[in-house]
């Protein structure tokens, strides 16, 4: 899920919205 991916960016701003999962 740190995975700089249009999809996987959705899914961590979701995730965190700090966009600590990038």
């Amino acid at each position: 899920t740190k995975s700089p991916s249009k999809s996987q960016s959705l899914a961590g701003k979701m995730t965190s919205p700090t966009g600590r999962d990038y």
